[in-house]
Order: structure tokens, then C-alpha cells, then sequence
């Protein structure tokens, strides 16, 4: 039998890596020792080398001191290297994020290889130059789950071969920012802080308190930190800029800016400092400067505008419309002329901000998302360059992709950076849709993408995620088929014996979550921000009384006023979903969507009871089986919602009485159905270990359900008994009504039948 390169690694005596070097040359060494040569020692030198002799392994990147990279190595752009023979071994890599990634397949997937294939070196290329890593959408915050491991995050998303990764979130759930009795907005606060969340300057200094900045920072530092121990880059993720508290424009009148809430889902109007005027510009600038000084390894700055607490003065979609400070526009200018200064101002915060971080991280770049700006879009476009890169993943819509328009942005220096998710669903962790993720990545690469955002499920709430393993061997450059990549995949985690069935459950996940109705809303953040799996889903929502209602509508995106309380095709002043677009949803889950659901469940509760599967390949079963469970719920939840529109908004909207009567059936099984589904829910809470949602371990809050989970169930479960035979009715005037009585701060004295016909 031939010595594999396994076999080589054991015989280690020496480990050297370059003096000075990145922090992952020593993580990966000490791994390497532990796994395979724990008598080897690791030297720091000022060679480092494939040819540093006998039982040495040498460890580097490229342009560190003293690396000397392979000769077949410098005409690529981005590569890994393992090299083997008796002159010695190495593990070097063009870039410090794909060296662990680079362990992770010599430990992983080429062990058990002849040594003498290693002789000459093999190199693979990754498919993508960066990407950038969340783990879920806006995904920090489940750094706060019930069961999530920070460090066999980042270490996995390393392993992918991804260079960066967002690391900023607040300790605490809530966030300093708080509103009037009864306003929610001071929620959006809670997710995507900026970076005066961590540090302030002598402009804003006792605004906020010094603690709650620094212990912030601290957080922030740690989860740096291991970014950097496994050879990514640290970034954030932020709403920017962000508003000020009003005891800041209280002491600086004249420093207020725009107007940058949502005016129905706020009581108190927020306001962010004007940019036009140079003092805050310097406030800017120092934030960012203190901030790289603490951290000086961050690389990276990905903005949300317009939105959740932020926003640039004077764009036309802020929600108060165009608005700022005294200091850009004069009176009676045109619009275009308005839209001009905006995006000038725009341009000219980006600069200043990757100026001022690039003093300390030359490698520096600021993530811009444009589309909630899209009046001035091509404007700011236009002054984009070096380190100033265009996020495609948008709100509003998506990007057209433009090759002649990519490449002009290039030249300048200015990346595109595209987007993909390796999730099966946005909300329920660990549902495999191995063929599309690697679609999306086919598409992102055939296109020429070389930069793109990744969404993925972290490891230790979906430890047999299957897209996870895709996007792996897709970035490291693997020449085999998907098909060959998923079942040797599906062989690691169940063996050879119980592989093909593992494959085929993932084939029917696969095409589940391609054929599901897409919620752009309520599928995704808005599952849990709107709380349908724990409301009541009766024919008159209304009748409910307020206090029934409040053990849902405490941490639900809405006020006691928003017309979403009664009617779910409703949201402040918007229509969600209309009524012909949920007669098309609700016919693909009952025709198509839940029967393959129920369909994959048969097969995967088949699989886990079967007698002569081995322990560890039921394990894997018994974890795909529960997540397909709470993925029919989830489903049914939906479609429960899709035929609550259609059935009370058609009782509404006809007069015919054999009409009135379909719909009034419909609405019938609408609630035996959710009824149902709200048991089988609570029985899979009750009786799973897997972590198949995400579940605040400190408790409720508007993104995620706490550990009570199970009691709201039940107590949805009353309610609809309490209220299933009422008549359909939405009140259409809901929003004009005035907080509950009992609530005398924020009730006025004036009854209902008094104001409604002004």
C-alpha cells in the first residue's frame, strides 16, 4: 500500500511558518500539529519554503516574509498549494483567507491521496476572488441563537474559501435608541448598528453612555479577532448614517439633517446629522479613525441606506420624502439639480470614510447597496472608484446585470460585488438545496462575478447542511460534478450504504424550495417580525381584545393603529400581497408545494426508523426529518395566510350569497388547517432537539421568538377556538382608531364617533 499524504503529515517533525506572518499561519500549524504530529515543533522563521527540509512542513501566504511561493504559481491570480516530498512540504496560499480553507482539504478530502501526487504540487484556483460571508440574511444577529457557536462559524466560513465575514453586533439586544410609550421603531435600532455604536468622538461624546460603547467594542473586538485567527477579514454590516438622539440636535440645533424615519412606524421623528456641513463630516471621520485604531484589521464596511434608521439627506426616497439641513440646497431648484447635490454629498461621504479608514487598513473598502437610492443611482455610479464597490443585493429590485457598465466601475478600481445564498429557506435553518446553490454560483461565475455576498446557515444550528459543502468544493476550484460532490458528501455523513437514499431526500428538498411561492416579506424577516406562526389566524381578528392580543402584538412590527393587526394583506399604507397573487400561491402549495413536503417527511421519517440504518447515519435522518416538519409547518403557515386573503377579502367583496358561503367555507379550512399545523408544531418544539429556527436565548424580541415559544402556540391555539366562528370583517377604519383606553399616557379624550367623519 502506498504512503498517503496523511501518512507524510505524521512523520512531521518541524512546522515553520514565516516570522511576522498572519495570524492564520500559526491557527492552521496548530491544528495541523494536533490532528497529525503532536511531538512536531512550530518555528517562526525567516525562510519559508517547500524545501526546507526532511519531516518539515512549511506554512505560508504569498508576500509574507520570507514565503518562497511555488514557481507554477505566479501567473495565477488567486491559488492554494500542497506540496510533498522529500525535500520537505508546504501549505501556502496567494491570500491568507484561503489557507484554512486549504487544511480543510488536505485534513478533509485528500488524505488518503498517494503522497507522490503531491511531489510536483497541486494547485487549484477559487472560483471567486471575495466573498463575502453572512451567516443567514443580515445574519450577526444570530450570534444571539439559542445554540450558535461563534468560532465554528467563522472556522466554517473559512473553510468555504470566503475572505470576509461580518462581525458586528451589539451584546445586547436592545439597543440604546429608544422612542416615545407604544413606538416600535426604535427596533430597527437593534440590527445593523453603525459604528457610533462603538465608539463616539468629542462632537457626540456622553450621548451615549460609556459603558454601553465600550462594552459594544468589546464584543466587536472578540468576534474580529476570530475572523483574523482563521485568515479572514472582518467587517460590518450597518444602516448608515445613522440617526441621532434628539438630545444631541438639542445641544447642536443647527447640525440636523434629514428626516430619516418612517413616519407611520414612528412617533418621534428621527433625524441624522447633516452631512453638508464640515463639522460633522470631521465627526464622521474621527468615528472611523478611532474605530480602525481599535481594530485595525477591518476591512470592510457594507451599507444599508435609506432604510431602518438611516438615511442621506435630500434622496428622494427617504421616506419623508426629499429633506435634510440647511447647508446644500437652495430654494425653488429642480429636482435633477436637488438629485445632483444628494449624490455629490453622497460621493463625498464615501471618500472621506474610505480615506480616513485607509490610513490604517490600506486594504480598505466601503460595500455600497444603491438601489434605495435609485433616483441618484447613476450619478453616485459615476463618481464610484477605487475601494468603493456596488452591492447588488437590493430591496427594491434587482440589479440588471450590466457587463459594459461592470467593467467601466472595474477600471476604476470599483468592485461589483454580486450576491448568492447557499440558504434553502430564508427562516428555517438546514434545508438542503444543494443543485441551486451550486446553480447560483455557476451563474455568478459563468457572468464573470469575481466578488459576491454568500448568505449560509451556520454550522452548529445545520451541522448536515449539504449547500454548505457545495459552496466549498465550488470555490476551491474541484473539476468534479455536483452530482459526484453531493454524493460523496451524503457518503461522509451516512456511508456508502444509505448515501443514495440521503441524495434523494436532498433531490426533493432541492426542488421544494425551488417550486415555493417566493415571500419577499413575510417568507423571510417578516416571518418573525409579523409573528404568524404564534397569532391567531380567525375570520375577525379585530374582535380579539387588545389585551388577548398583546402576547403577540408586543414584539410585532406594528403599532396598535397599523391596519396589519386585522388584515393580513395589509401593511401601514401598503397592499403586501393582493388577492390574485395569493390565489396563485395558495394553488402551488396545495397542488404542488406541501405534497412533496409531505411526500420527502414519509421518506425521511422512514429512513429514521429503519432498524438497520447505523446510529450516526440516523442521526442525520432524524435531523433532516425534523427540519422537513417544522419546513411543513412553516409552508402551511403560509398558505394559511395566502387563503386568510383570499377567503375574508372575497367574503368582503361580493354580495352574492351562494358566493359569500364558498368563502366563508374556505375560511373554515383555512383554520382547521392552521389549527392543526399549530399542533404539529408545538409537538416537534416539544419533542426535537434540532435547532430547525432560530431562537433568541436571552428571550422574545421583534427578529426571532425566545424560549416561550411554546406557550404562545398554545395560547394561538385558544384563541382560535375562542373565535373560529365569527363572521369575516376587516374594520376599514382601522388605522384612524386611538390606543387602547386603559392606556391613559397615550389616549386622547375624544371618542371614536366624534373624529371619524372629518
Amino acid at each position: 500500500m502506498s504512503t498517503t499524504l496523511h501518512d507524510s503529515l505524521r512523520t512531521l517533525r518541524r512546522i515553520v511558518i514565516p516570522r511576522g506572518g498572519a495570524t492564520v499561519n500559526r491557527t492552521v500549524a496548530e491544528e495541523l500539529r494536533a490532528r497529525y504530529a503532536p511531538e512536531a515543533t512550530i518555528e517562526e522563521s525567516v525562510e519559508v519554503t517547500a524545501t526546507a527540509g526532511a519531516q518539515t512542513l512549511a506554512i505560508g501566504i504569498a508576500g509574507e516574509p520570507g514565503v518562497v511561493v511555488p514557481e507554477n504559481t505566479t501567473e495565477r491570480a488567486g491559488w492554494i498549494a500542497c506540496t510533498c516530498n522529500s525535500a520537505g512540504a508546504s501549505l501556502m496560499a496567494s491570500q491568507r483567507h484561503l489557507l484554512y480553507g486549504l487544511f480543510s482539504l488536505v485534513a478533509d478530502d485528500w488524505g488518503a491521496a498517494p503522497v507522490e501526487t503531491f511531489a510536483s504540487g497541486r494547485i487549484q484556483e477559487p472560483a471567486f476572488k471575495s466573498i463575502v460571508a453572512f451567516d443567514g440574511h443580515y445574519g450577526f444577529w444570530r450570534r444571539f441563537t439559542r445554540g450558535y457557536d461563534p468560532e465554528a462559524a467563522i472556522r466554517e466560513t473559512a473553510r468555504m474559501g470566503c475572505a470576509c465575514i461580518a462581525v458586528n453586533a451589539l451584546p445586547n439586544p436592545n439597543a440604546y435608541e429608544q422612542g416615545p410609550n407604544g413606538e416600535i421603531y426604535y427596533r430597527f435600532y437593534q440590527y445593523l448598528p453603525d459604528i457610533d455604536q462603538f465608539v463616539d468622538t468629542r462632537l457626540n461624546r456622553g450621548i451615549y453612555p460609556q459603558e454601553y460603547l465600550q462594552a459594544n467594542l468589546n464584543f466587536l473586538k472578540e468576534q474580529a479577532a476570530l475572523a483574523v485567527k482563521y485568515g479572514l477579514t472582518p467587517g460590518m454590516q450597518v444602516a448608515n448614517p445613522r440617526s441621532a438622539p434628539e438630545a444631541f440636535f438639542e445641544k447642536y440645533p443647527y447640525l440636523r439633517g434629514p428626516r430619516i424615519d418612517h413616519t407611520y412606524r414612528s412617533y418621534l421623528p428621527r433625524y441624522t446629522m447633516t452631512l453638508g456641513h464640515p463639522l460633522v463630516r470631521w465627526h464622521y471621520a474621527q468615528l472611523m479613525e478611532t474605530l480602525l485604531r481599535e481594530i485595525p484589521d477591518l476591512g470592510f464596511i457594507s451599507t444599508l441606506i435609506n432604510d431602518s434608521g438611516s438615511g442621506f439627506e435630500y434622496t428622494e426616497s427617504l421616506y419623508a420624502g426629499r429633506n435634510g439641513g440647511p447647508y446644500m440646497v437652495r430654494e425653488w431648484r429642480s429636482q435633477e439639480e436637488i438629485a445632483r447635490a444628494a449624490a455629490s454629498l453622497i460621493i463625498r461621504y464615501y471618500q472621506l470614510m474610505r480615506d480616513t479608514a485607509r490610513k490604517i487598513n490600506p486594504a480598505f473598502r466601503l460595500l455600497v447597496g444603491l438601489n434605495n437610492v435609485e433616483e441618484e443611482k447613476q450619478i453616485i455610479y459615476d463618481g464610484l472608484s477605487d475601494g468603493l464597490d456596488r452591492m447588488e443585493r437590493t430591496q427594491r429590485y434587482d440589479s440588471v446585470e450590466d457587463l459594459a457598465g461592470n467593467q467601466a466601475l472595474e477600471a476604476r478600481g470599483s468592485l461589483r460585488v454580486s450576491y448568492a445564498s447557499a440558504e434553502g429557506n430564508p427562516y428555517i435553518l438546514g434545508i438542503p438545496s444543494p443543485w441551486q446553490t451550486y446553480r447560483a454560483l455557476a451563474r455568478e461565475r459563468d457572468f464573470g462575478t469575481s466578488s459576491m455576498e454568500l448568505d449560509y446557515d451556520p454550522p452548529s444550528l445545520a451541522p448536515f447542511d449539504v449547500n454548505r459543502a457545495v459552496v466549498r468544493h465550488f470555490q476551491f476550484g474541484s473539476d468534479s460534478a455536483v452530482d459526484d460532490i453531493i454524493r460523496r458528501q451524503a457518503e461522509d455523513w451516512v456511508g456508502h450504504a444509505d448515501a443514495a437514499s440521503l441524495v434523494e431526500l436532498w433531490q426533493q428538498c432541492d426542488r421544494l424550495s425551488a417550486e415555493s411561492p417566493v415571500w419577499p416579506l413575510y417568507g423571510n424577516l417578516g416571518f418573525a417580525w409579523y409573528r404568524f406562526w404564534v397569532r391567531p389566524f380567525v375570520p375577525n381578528i379585530g374582535k380579539i381584545p387588545v389585551k388577548d392580543r398583546f402576547y403577540y402584538e408586543e414584539y410585532i412590527l406594528t403599532h396598535f393603529n397599523n391596519p396589519h393587526n386585522v388584515d393580513f394583506k395589509a401593511d401601514a399604507l401598503w397592499e403586501i400581497h393582493p388577492v390574485a397573487e395569493m390565489e396563485a400561491f395558495l394553488k402551488r402549495y396545495d397542488e404542488t408545494v406541501l405534497p412533496g413536503i409531505k411526500q420527502a417527511l414519509n421518506d425521511a421519517e422512514a429512513r429514521s426508523e429503519q432498524r438497520d440504518t447505523p446510529p450516526p447515519a440516523t442521526r442525520v435522518f432524524v435531523d433532516l426529518r425534523d427540519r422537513l416538519r417544522a419546513y411543513q409547518c412553516y409552508s402551511r403557515t403560509l398558505r394559511n395566510v395566502a387563503k386568510w386573503i383570499v377567503n375574508v377579502h372575497g367574503y368582503l367583496g361580493t354580495k352574492d350569497d351562494g358566493e359569500r358561503a364558498c368563502f366563508r367555507e374556505g375560511v373554515r379550512e383555512m383554520m382547521a388547517n392552521e389549527m392543526a399545523n399549530t399542533r404539529e408544531l408545538l409537538d416537534l418544539w416539544e419533542t426535537s432537539s434540532v435547532h430547525f429556527m432560530p431562537i433568541h436565548h436571552d428571550g422574545e424580541w421583534m427578529h426571532d421568538y425566545g424560549p416561550n415559544f411554546g406557550d404562545l402556540l398554545r395560547r394561538k391555539l385558544e384563541l382560535m377556538a375562542q373565535y373560529q366562528d365569527d363572521e369575516p370583517y376587516i374594520d376599514p377604519n382601522f388605522m384612524w382608531k386611538m390606543p387602547d383606553p386603559d392606556d391613559i399616557e397615550l389616549a386622547p379624550h375624544v371618542r371614536e364617533e366624534e373624529y371619524l367623519g372629518y
